[in-house]
């Protein structure tokens, strides 16, 4: 049975939700982006128009501005994304049941059946993009192919609203032109090893010493090596699937910089609560604490720190955070960016449990804050605070948990 996958991308997501609602902005450059007077003023989407003024992903807003003086920003609404995702996914879901997101806004699809080929696929795809642009105003970029990684190609390869087909038939001639960043998780650092060894195309890699390859890009050089000629076997999840979680963590950019201790121990435990109550949600526990600081000349540094026990307490987190920052500033300069997030997971109740008093008092403070979890879940995230926030009611107002998700794989500002 041949394999048929797709990968969808909805086109300038998050700006186009918001020319939904705000129609007459359609024709102008308009980007999404944090609230530039909480400090989180990047770039976090913008639409074609913007794009041909040269904004980009990430960039600062005034950055923007200078580009296109007439940019039309809207301020994110996370909520809103998470809905239309939604809406969009439910969609997929009427041509298979094997979707595996990427995000809020791409999509994996197997749609391969017995008498199924590629002439089927294209038509799936056609049908997908018309039903979400007719039922939800938006529009898709859908690559169909015979592996994952050459569909997230194909996704890429026409925008906006373009299908692209790479059969096993023509997958030479599309793919192996195109430089090596364009293949998933080729990122920068890859792309700079693997011009140093000359290769600096698909085709370069697809018929680069697998050796010469595995000794610079270790297993994973191989894989890319592998994909880049079509010998991707992996499959979409099934969409009652769940990816497994590999760490749970926040991250907040503050409203002005800080260096007091008590202002640092004030956000290490905002951070370290919210950490927790995810743990808890998804019934987790970590052994291992990481934290990531940014100070104010950008200048960042890490570090991490193994548990006694593995825990989803606030206060065992925040006080191995506490630690690692003591442990890891190496200059007194101000703060304006902290992260912590909980690792090495395992579930709650397979835990192996001890006699010893440190492992009693976090059994015991965490029933205190499932409490706390009941209590905020009904009335609110800032109904119950610490004693010590009120010292500083600016950074304790911050609600990371809502406010400042950070996906599994890495911090974000």
């Amino acid at each position: 049975m041949q394999r048929l996958i797709l990968h969808s991308d909805l086109n300038c997501f998050y700006a186009s939700v918001e020319c939904l609602y705000n129609p007459q902005y359609r024709d102008k450059p308009a980007a999404v982006c944090g609230d530039p007077e909480k400090r989180h003023g990047i770039i976090l989407a913008k639409n074609y128009i913007a794009k041909g003024f040269g904004v980009y992903t990430g960039q600062t807003v005034w950055e923007a501005k200078q580009m296109c003086p007439g940019i039309v920003l809207f301020p994110a609404r996370f909520e809103m994304y998470k809905k239309y995702s939604a809406l969009v996914r439910d969609i997929y879901y009427r041509f298979t049941n094997q979707v595996e997101p990427y995000g809020l806004d791409e999509a994996w699809l197997d749609i391969s059946k017995p008498d199924g080929d590629f002439d089927y696929a294209l038509e799936t795809a056609k049908n997908i993009s018309s039903q979400i642009k007719s039922e939800l105003g938006l529009t898709v970029s859908i690559g169909v192919s015979f592996t994952k990684s050459f569909a997230k190609l194909g996704s890429d390869y026409k925008k906006p609203e373009g299908i692209t087909v790479i059969s096993p038939e023509n997958y030479k001639d599309i793919v192996w032109p195109l430089p090596v960043s364009s293949l998933i998780y080729v990122g920068r650092s890859t792309e700079k090893t693997l011009a140093k060894l000359g290769i600096y195309t698909l085709g370069d890699l697809a018929a680069s010493d697998e050796r010469t390859i595995k000794t610079y890009l270790g297993k994973n050089g191989v894989m890319l090596k592998r994909w880049a000629q079509g010998l991707d076997y992996e499959p979409v999840a099934d969409y009652t699937y769940r990816r497994q979680i590999k760490s749970v963590g926040n991250s907040v950019t503050l409203p002005y910089d800080i260096y007091k201790a008590e202002d640092i121990e004030i956000t290490l435990m905002v951070l370290a609560e919210s950490v927790a109550e995810r743990l808890r949600e998804k019934g987790l526990m970590c052994r291992t604490v990481q934290i990531e600081i940014k100070e104010s000349g950008l200048y960042r540094f890490s570090g991490q720190k193994k548990l006694k026990f593995p825990s989803c307490v606030s206060e065992d987190i925040y006080n191995a955070a506490c630690e690692l920052f003591r442990e890891k500033r190496r200059t007194d300069n101000s703060i304006r960016a902290l992260g912590v997030r909980g690792c090495d997971l395992t579930d709650s109740d397979v835990i192996q449990l001890s006699l010893e008093p440190e492992f009693e008092r976090s059994m015991k403070q965490m029933k205190i804050d499932e409490m706390l979890d009941s209590i905020r879940n009904r009335y609110g995230h800032g109904s119950v605070k610490r004693a010590s926030m009120l010292f500083n009611p600016e950074l304790s107002a911050v609600d990371p948990k809502a406010e400042h998700t950070v996906y599994p794989g890495g911090f974000t500002y």
